[in-house]
C-alpha cells in the first residue's frame, strides 16, 4: 500500500512460510496511516527452483539479509519515515522477524512483533511435530552434518543483542515449537512472553473472532 501524501511509519511484513510466495497484504486496523511492504525472500515460490532453494543449509541467515535489504530500500524513499520501521510475522515470518532484530548491528527496524515463531531451530528438530522436523532435515539436513548452520540460524544464542520493544505472541498447545523455547526467548530478550491456550495457528481464528486471547498487540 502506498500512501497518496506525507510521511508514513512502514511496518514491515515477512512471509508466513519458508516456501510461499506472498501475493497481496490482507487488510488490518488502519486507524493510523502506514504503509506495508510485503517481502519475499529467498526460499520464497514464485521465482523458480532455484530461489527456492537457497536458503537450503542456510535458515536465517541469508533470508534475514533480504529482510535488511527490504529495510535498506525502503530507506531511499522520502514518503517513508526510516526511524519508524517495524517488522512482523507470523510461524517462518516470525522467526525471521526476530532475527531481524537481532542480527542487525545497525537496529534498522524500530520494533517487531513474533507470532508462534521459532527461535531455536536445533531444539525445534530435536522436540517438533513430526512433519516439521521432517521438513527440516529435507532444507538443513540432519545437526550432526551441520551444527554451525543450525547455531547460525537459531537467534536464541544472540538474543542479548535485541535492542528494540518486541512482542511475542504465541499458544501455549503449539506443537512445532515448544513452550520452553519460547520461554528461554522471551528470559533472553528480557521481553514480555504473551501466550494463549491455543495452537499457534489458530491464532488467526482468534482474532478474526475479535477475541485473540491477549495475543493481539
Amino acid at each position: 500500500h502506498i500512501p497518496s501524501a506525507g510521511q508514513y511509519p512502514q511496518p514491515l511484513l515477512s512471509s508466513a512460510g519458508r516456501t510461499r510466495n506472498i501475493g497481496s497484504v490482507g487488510r488490518t486496523n488502519q486507524k493510523v496511516p502506514c504503509a506495508w511492504l510485503a517481502i519475499n525472500f529467498r526460499g520464497s515460490t514464485g521465482y523458480g527452483r532455484d530461489f527456492e532453494r537457497l536458503n537450503h543449509g542456510d535458515w536465517g541467515v541469508g533470508d534475514t539479509k533480504d529482510c535488511l535489504a527490504a529495510a535498506d530500500f525502503l530507506r531511499t524513499l522520502d514518503w517513508v519515515d526510516d526511524d519508524r520501521l517495524g517488522i512482523f510475522g507470523s510461524s517462518y515470518g516470525s522467526y525471521l522477524a526476530l532475527l531481524a532484530v537481532t542480527d542487525d548491528p545497525e537496529h534498522r527496524y524500530r520494533c517487531a512483533v513474533a507470532k508462534y515463531g521459532d527461535c531455536d531451530i536445533l531444539t525445534s528438530w530435536a522436540q517438533g511435530d513430526r512433519e516439521g522436523v521432517q521438513d527440516m532435515g529435507r532444507m538443513m539436513a540432519h545437526p550432526s552434518h551441520d551444527p554451525a548452520a543450525y547455531r547460525a540460524g537459531s537467534p536464541v544464542h544472540r538474543l542479548a543483542n535485541v535492542e528494540a520493544p518486541l512482542l511475542i505472541a504465541h499458544g501455549e498447545l503449539d506443537l512445532p515449537v515448544r513452550r520452553r523455547d519460547r520461554a528461554a526467548r522471551a528470559r533472553a530478550a528480557e521481553r514480555k512472553l504473551d501466550e494463549g491456550p491455543d495452537r499457534g495457528e489458530d491464532v488467526h481464528r482468534a482474532q478474526r473472532r475479535g477475541d485473540a486471547r491477549g495475543l493481539d498487540a
